[in-house]
């Protein structure tokens, strides 16, 4: 590998090379700005090209009135100023229309700036008083296309995939030797087939920069002494590694590494923007580069003012780069605050961002990961080293070079992560998949890859894309329902059948895409065309022509073959790297398959289609029950059916546009039901909404049983609900629990809808008690009178304006006042009275705390503060007389508010299959294996193709503690199983928990599960207990580490957001920043009933300053959950509870909490007697 990189100039031959970076911007010609698209890549030989694409003309569409023909180009070229139009007829591109042709208008800019300034005129159009005059009338002119980027558009037309292959032919390209790179016209721009698969010799720089502040704490690039003070560069192509180290001052030589001194910093920045124009790198890697080293090497060179030599370091030598804040923030990526450059032609990857958005690790520090996946870490450098080593008084070579060591070890250790997790290809062949360039990979977020997908095969197929207004989510759609079992140990095998690709293959087997849904009733039951109609309850039932083919399902489609095509090339591979491209491309492709669903249900994505991604879900519901009745009818498995609330229970409902709460029976119309499985009755209620923890949605079905079932009243300040035992509420992360398994003081998830404006404060409210005489009573009487002494709140009236809301709430509140206590309390046993009560307080701006006096609720109204103690559990109380029907409503997010207050509860109507067959006599499962595989082929042919049911494997044995929360032994050999534990949703695998409680959880659980030793699982479970409580559990096993956000509703109540909060006082530039995770310990602070926020710390501060770490606290609130998690499944609840309470460890550990407390105690009243002695000295 040569220093200097070669550049292709040679015009002989056709011109073929990669594409891996794309930039189109305006530019200043003789006539004003023109539009050019600039490719970058590398051909066959290595060498560097870069393309400019001329004279392709940004545009898009806009809809025509029907009776218009081509004689109005004149006058729309009049009305827009515009000369560049072109008229066509086209299909629009979302519900089915019969193949109905629509007409359009297609306008063409010569560059993209007068382009956005017509899309901008045009979507202002929808104002009245802004709208297009034409011919003497105004019009509006529905835009269509005009989001989707140039680049993308031409990629399309050319048939070009963005990091593929292209070729230009002799002849039809210059090269331009003052500027250094190729040029031609767009139409000259092929694609090339012949390497589809191959990869060029691609040019990456990994590098890697160390900052030294001038008083020791973090370096801020801002501060004038605060400087870069080594540079590591790593040059990679094809097999071959080249190191270079710019150090700032002397620095003895260091093995396989080119070491370059530099006298100055501005010589070292200069000189590695030199070194970045003569390497010139196709790809520059790094960690952590967006959230520092970019930011601070371009900072540095403003403090220093050499940004003019600097800041050009693009394949386009005039191409100046400035930082560009940029903020990400999505469920895949997290919160990201990032400075990112913009190299015209060279690619930036973040290696942090690609490991934190595809892992999820308890650190994201380069050492940890390096850890985590090669074993080998590095020799890390203190702060304090880095700064001695630049200190005028106490640096010196030796301690530079041991520094530079260490910022090539991190260097190369970021090339051996990057190679080994095959970035590069991975990046690229899900470039060529989703038909984006590779640095939307990076900077966009998923909808993008989707949306070039659809726009490339609906152009093809003669559709136009509508832009559709933006509307506000009210929650994002879930999921289909997932089968469950009920709590327990199973010792008998547990089948997994899973559905192969089951939202794409649901997609193509009913042919959903936005051109075969119906949207308009006209088109319902046209002559000449099947359907296909998905039941998503009564009110939901969606339609989709099933003999005209669909986009979507053909983009599908395509992409399933071509998956299973890949997947055969790479199990016939015998090459190690072509095989590692053919695999990340088939990676890519299932992502991609998987991403198009979500894409149709995403709300302020670019084409939402709700019809869509509601029957996907729909359908795989009807498919699960399906599966789990054959399974029983047709293999005598075994089905476990769940949970429910009482009869009277109220449910918040919205129907045309009102809304109310009526009990959940009054939904069950009897006269209509039918059979639900074998014990149960179902009812589907047209058009009516209920609300859930991701707001209005429509109810499914109603289902009543008999209850045979032990009922709890769960009673928290604004929530109060009659359960069925294996009725699941929610804690504050959306996570299950039972109501026998709630402590008092738990947190439960609460919803309710948003009320924009308070109508009125309480004092308003409490001005009454002094003018209650003048109220006017005529107003009062209008809407109150006829409800005095009835405990009813009609309808009408929740419905009514605020203001209007308020006399009828002055009515209630007259006859309520307890004028000895000025206080303002409704008392009543009626909850669907109390339940309307408190959604007319709500819908006022205030709110209820509800109390219960025997079996009175009392509501207590205040003004609106949403205090998390509201949430917290007051009691849970076991309930008898409950003989009667009980119900259940199920919705799409298996969610509902259910009670008097803003409770939410989930819907978990579940069954879970078991075959009767019994292990074989060998201790082997293959009878079993067999009967399953038989199942699942079974089962399959009752769906259309191509949805599959596969066996995946068994389960044995299983402890199931709830709906997506399990640990188990699994078994994909017959023969034998796999030799470890698996876990979901549990702490053996959930980051929120320290190291201790995984490793305590891995040994009592394997004497358990592989010997079926209960005893020795018990006993080592009380050995942790002691060795927490008596200190022998060292610090980096107590760590916890969460991600830190920058939204939080109220930080004053989130604990590492607290400490991120001293950690700044300390060093502000040190401390974590949103996206990052941060780690900390609980520590003993002496005062027992301190929250959880005011006991972590930092786990170097704390070990720096020996403060003591709080055992019992971590007992009680990171160990002790997870172990009775499982002892009161395998034990009982009693027994579980004896191997804390009789432990001699555990009663000296509370006895010594009882004299802390008794001291804090003592403290405060000392406090307080010194206050008086002040109080009385002031008067």
């Amino acid at each position: 590998m040569k220093y200097t990189r070669e550049k292709a100039t040679s015009v002989s031959t056709d011109l073929v090379f990669q594409t891996l970076d794309w930039y189109c911007d305006d530019f200043e010609n003789d006539s004003g700005l023109e539009y050019k698209i600039f490719a970058f890549g590398v051909d066959s030989s290595g060498n560097a090209v870069s393309l400019r694409i001329n004279s392709f003309k940004p545009f898009f569409f806009i809809e025509l009135p029907s009776y218009w023909d081509s004689t109005c180009v004149y006058s729309m070229k009049a009305a827009l100023n515009i000369t560049d139009i072109e008229f066509l007829e086209r299909k629009r591109y979302y519900g089915f229309e019969n193949n109905k042709v629509r007409k359009f208008l297609k306008l063409s800019f010569e560059s993209s700036k007068k382009m956005r300034s017509m899309r901008y005129l045009l979507e202002k159009s929808n104002d009245l008083t802004k709208r297009i005059l034409v011919s003497g009338k105004h019009h509006i002119f529905p835009l269509y296309e005009s989001n989707i980027d140039p680049i993308l558009r031409f990629t399309h037309i050319r048939d070009i995939l963005t990091a593929g292959w292209v070729k230009i032919d002799k002849g039809k390209y210059i090269f331009n030797e003052t500027e250094e790179y190729f040029e031609c016209n767009w139409k000259c721009v092929n694609n090339y087939q012949d390497n589809i698969n191959k990869m060029s010799n691609i040019r990456i720089l990994y590098f890697d920069i160390e900052a030294c502040s001038q008083d020791g704490s973090f370096p801020n690039a801002l501060k004038k002494n605060d400087r870069v003070t080594q540079i590591c560069c790593v040059l990679s192509e094809s097999t071959q590694v080249m190191k270079y180290l710019f150090n700032l001052g002397t620095c003895d030589s260091i093995d396989d590494t080119t070491v370059i001194q530099c006298k100055s910093e501005k010589q070292l920045l200069n000189n590695y923007a030199q070194f970045i124009r003569e390497t010139d790198p196709d790809i520059i890697v790094g960690y952590n580069i967006f959230g520092f080293d970019n930011g601070y090497l371009f900072d540095r060179a403003k403090v220093l003012e050499i940004e003019s030599t600097f800041n050009y370091q693009s394949k386009l030598a005039e191409h100046y780069t400035s930082i560009e804040k940029k903020i990400l923030n999505n469920q895949q990526s997290g919160f990201n605050d990032w400075k990112m450059t913009r190299l015209v032609g060279r690619t930036h990857i973040d290696l942090l961002q690609v490991i934190k958005k595809d892992f999820k690790l308890e650190s994201y520090k380069l050492n940890n990961v390096g850890e985590h996946f090669l074993g080998e870490g590095k020799d890390d450098v203190s702060p304090k080293q880095i700064f001695e080593a630049w200190n005028p008084e106490l640096g010196d070579r030796v301690k530079r070079t041991v520094v530079g060591k260490y910022c090539v070890q991190d260097t190369m250790l970021c090339l051996k992560l990057f190679e080994k997790f095959a970035v590069l290809p991975n990046h690229l062949e899900m470039a060529k998949v989703t038909r984006v360039p590779v640095e939307y990979l990076i900077t966009r977020g998923q909808s993008i890859k989707v949306f070039s997908q659809i726009a490339y095969e609906t152009r093809k197929a003669g559709f136009l894309i509508p832009v559709l207004p933006r509307s506000e989510p009210d929650g994002k759609f879930q999921g289909a329902t997932v089968l469950e079992a009920k709590t327990g140990y199973y010792t008998r095998p547990v089948a997994g059948l899973d559905f192969a690709s089951l939202y794409p293959s649901i997609m193509i087997a009913h042919n959903m895409c936005y051109s075969t849904v119906v949207l308009d009733a006209r088109y319902q039951n046209v002559p000449g065309f099947e359907y296909s109609t998905i039941n998503c309850g009564e009110s939901l039932n969606f339609s989709f022509v099933q003999n005209q083919p669909g986009v979507l399902s053909g983009i599908l489609e395509s992409l399933w073959k071509n998956r299973k095509v890949t997947k055969k090339e790479m199990n016939a591979c015998t090459d190690p790297f072509m095989k590692t491209v053919l695999n990340a491309k088939q990676l890519a492709i299932k992502v991609s398959m998987n991403s198009i669903y979500g894409f149709t249900g995403a709300v302020v994505g670019a084409l939402p289609c709700l019809e869509i991604s509601q029957s996907v879900t729909g359908c795989g519901r009807q498919m699960i029950e399906q599966t789990s009745n054959y399974a029983r009818d047709h293999f005598a498995c075994e089905i476990v059916y769940g949970d429910s609330v009482a009869a009277d229970t109220p449910v918040l409902i919205k129907y045309d546009n009102v809304i109310t709460t009526v009990s959940i029976s009054s939904l069950f119309d009897t006269s209509r039901s039918t059979k639900y499985h074998d014990t149960k009755m179902q009812f589907q209620p047209e058009n009516i909404q209920v609300w859930t923890s991701n707001g209005w949605r429509p109810i499914m079905r109603v289902i009543r049983h008999l209850s045979n079932k032990q009922m709890y009243r769960v009673h928290t300040p604004t929530g109060l609900v009659d359960v069925s035992e294996d009725h699941s509420l929610l804690d504050l992360c959306k996570n299950e629990i039972k109501p026998n398994k709630l402590k008092r003081g738990a947190s439960l998830y609460h919803s309710y809808p948003k009320i924009d404006n308070c109508y009125f404060k309480i004092a308003q409210l409490e001005s009454i008690f002094d003018n209650i005489g003048n109220v006017p009573r005529d107003r009062m009487s209008l809407f109150y009178r006829g409800y005095i002494g009835l405990q009813k709140i009609p309808t009408w009236i929740l419905n009514e304006k605020p203001e209007n809301q308020v006399w009828y709430l002055y009515g209630l509140i007259y006859s309520k006042i307890d004028r000895r206590t000025n206080t303002i309390e409704i008392t009543t046993e009626n909850k669907l009275y109390a339940s309307r009560i408190y959604l007319l307080i709500h819908q006022v701006g205030l709110q209820c705390i509800i109390t219960t006096f025997q079996s009175a609720m009392i509501l207590t109204i205040h003004e609106f503060k949403n205090e998390p103690q509201n949430k917290q559990v007051i009691s849970v109380t076991p309930l008898s007389g409950y003989e009667l029907f009980i119900y259940d409503l199920e919705t799409s997010d298996s969610t509902f508010q259910a009670g008097v207050g803003s409770m939410i509860v989930h819907n978990t109507d579940s069954c879970y299959v078991i075959f009767p067959e019994p292990v074989d006599s060998n201790g082997t499962l293959t009878t079993l294996f067999k009967k399953a595989e038989h199942a699942a082929a079974e089962i399959s042919k009752t769906f259309k193709k191509p949805i599959e049911l596969e066996f995946e494997k068994f389960m044995y044995p299983l402890i199931l503690v709830a709906k997506k929360r399990y640990m188990y032994i699994e078994w994909t050999d017959p023969a034998k199983h796999n030799g470890h534990i698996e876990a979901k949703g549990v702490e053996l695998v959930r980051r929120d928990n320290c190291p201790y409680v995984k490793e305590t959880l891995d040994k009592v659980l394997r004497p358990i599960m592989f010997e079926n030793n209960l005893e020795l699982g018990r006993t080592e479970a009380e050995h942790s207990i002691d060795d927490l409580l008596s200190g022998k559990v060292p610090i980096k096993k107590l760590i916890i580490s969460k991600n830190l956000r920058s939204d939080y509703k109220n930080p004053g109540s989130i604990a590492h957001y607290q400490l991120v909060e001293k950690m700044k006082l300390r060093d502000p530039e040190s401390a974590p920043k949103p996206g990052d995770r941060v780690p900390f310990v609980y520590v003993n602070i002496n005062d027992p009933k301190a929250l959880s926020w005011k006991k972590v710390e930092d786990p170097q501060y704390v070990i720096e300053n020996n403060v003591p770490i709080d055992n019992l606290y971590y007992l009680e609130h990171q160990l002790m959950s997870p172990l009775k998690t499982i002892f009161d499944i395998l034990l009982g609840e009693m027994k579980c509870n004896e191997m804390f309470t009789s432990r001699k460890s555990f009663i000296d550990a509370k006895k010594q909490e009882k004299l802390s407390i008794a001291d804090s105690k003592r403290i405060k009243e000392r406090n307080n007697d010194i206050r008086d002695y002040f109080n009385v000295k002031l008067i």
